[in-house]
């Protein structure tokens, strides 16, 4: 989540202000044009005729502005000097920008500062973090500023909670993160709704991923429109994580954030209308939300596009057209832009045959953690394609792709251990690995189980 900019220092005026009230004896500095103070409130004079008032000039008008604004900050003072840490939050404020008439000295803010600070007022420390962020009238002070904003954030002020959050979210402090992210989440702030849940999911804080957690933030914040947070819900009830799968919801969600053309939503809901989750399977649907997303630059739908194009899906084929969008995509680093222009590259599609080149970027797409990648590659490293054959680098990959649960990458994990070839021969774990590969679906996996291990074959139903 990447940190705003400094708050401007606007910002602490605007919040100090409303801790000020003026005492009702002293309404008559409020009273317009200089008038006639508390005393006229409740005078019981008639009403005067609008044409009978003379109205006052512009030269008046300023001149009685700056008078109340002068006994304005007399009193104010005056407040600050009895010890009111309202009073010297406010007064501090406006010496640091020169507000309301009063010549800037940021020195002398900070020394009011202090003093509310002292006394525990929460804006007080919020304003010295400020302070210390930007070196204001001190020098700038990353550790301090952080120390105060934490003090005002356990005081209850939600600017400094989610600057604390930001910071230790920064630094990788993810457990101390959550903390202050869920107290400005519970304040109703969207962004902190959306990382605290992303946070929970990806199990950043420590332990496993807590997606029951995450949906509750990102339900909450879903609701209010927030199209990150409708995505994330999405893909939770898609997946049935930690909660019932539900697929028609996912997809009213993909609709409402993609209403605004959001890339990632529309992307999303092109996967729904390809795959028929919570809809019926509709290609070229499908082909429109992926054209509309890749025309904004997003590598994800431009992988996908360049797979319409491959497959004829939703649109004539055109292999150069689909690969070329595999390289726009894979020119941004997308792990399926990669692995499709690699595959382009393998079997000559859309562009020249170049098994040396398709090697090189199933290898960038694998370093990504894309288990297809690894599997291919692996595929390569066992042949020889491309490259020079390295079994032991083979293993390595099928492991890295099976733990992912890649049915081609279990099947072939599984035929080398019942070779024996690149690991110890190990029916056992063979026996594993090629029923799970058959489980997904994998046709050889299916055959070698069924002739190998008939009893675990049996249990699939599958014949003999």
């Amino acid at each position: 989540m990447k940190r705003p900019s400094p708050i401007p220092v606007a910002t602490i005026v605007a919040i100090a202000a409303l801790a000020i009230a003026a005492p009702r004896a002293a309404a008559s500095w409020w009273w317009p044009f200089g008038g006639r103070g508390a005393a006229a409130e409740t005078a019981a004079e008639p009403a005067r005729h609008p044409a009978e008032s003379t109205p006052m000039s512009s030269e008046e008008l300023r001149t009685a502005s700056r008078k109340e604004r002068e006994a304005e900050n007399k009193i104010l003072q005056k407040m600050a000097a009895d010890g009111l840490p309202q009073a010297q939050v406010t007064l501090g404020s406006r010496l640091l920008t020169g507000d309301q008439g009063l010549k800037k000295n940021p020195k002398k803010a900070v020394e009011w500062f202090r003093k509310a600070a002292d006394q525990n007022h929460p804006l007080a420390f919020f304003n010295l973090g400020l302070c210390y962020d930007q070196g204001l009238a001190v020098e700038k002070d990353p550790a301090k500023a952080l120390e105060f904003y934490r003090q005002a954030a356990d005081r209850g002020v939600g600017q400094a909670q989610l600057n604390v959050a930001l910071t230790l979210d920064e630094r990788k402090d993810y457990p101390a993160a959550l903390r202050y992210y869920r107290m400005a989440a519970d304040r109703g702030d969207l962004p902190s709704m959306r990382r605290a849940g992303e946070i929970l999911a990806g199990g950043l804080a420590g332990g496993a991923p807590d997606y029951a957690s995450a949906t509750t933030y990102w339900r909450r914040a879903a609701a209010t429109g927030d199209v990150r947070s409708q995505v994330r819900l999405a893909q939770c009830l898609q997946m049935g994580w930690d909660v019932p799968p539900d697929h028609r919801e996912a997809l009213n969600l993909l609709w409402l954030a993609s209403e605004g053309d959001d890339p990632e939503a529309l992307t999303a809901l092109g996967n729904c209308y390809a795959q028929g989750l919570g809809t019926a399977h509709d290609s070229g649907r499908a082909f429109k939300c992926f054209r509309r997303a890749a025309a904004a630059g997003y590598a994800p739908a431009q992988a996908e596009l360049g797979n319409c194009y491959i497959l004829g899906a939703g649109v004539p084929a055109d292999p150069a057209q689909g690969s070329e969008w595999h390289r726009k995509a894979a020119s941004q680093g997308d792990p399926k832009g990669l692995f499709g222009l690699a595959a382009d590259c393998a079997l000559g599609r859309g562009v020249a045959k170049d098994e040396a080149k398709a090697r090189e970027l199933f290898a960038a797409a694998a370093a990504k953690g894309f288990a297809p990648a690894q599997y291919n590659l692996a595929a390569f490293y066992e042949d020889g394609v491309g490259g020079e054959a390295n079994l032991g680098e083979a293993v390595r990959l099928y492991r890295l792709a099976a733990e992912q649960d890649d049915p081609l990458a279990l099947s072939a994990l599984g035929h080398l251990h019942l070779e024996g070839r690149g690991v110890p021969q190990d029916r056992t774990t063979a026996r594993d690995l090629l029923w799970r590969a058959a489980k997904l679906g994998v046709p050889d996996a299916r055959e070698t189980l069924a002739r190998e291990f008939p009893a675990a074959a049996a249990a699939l139903g599958l014949e003999p």
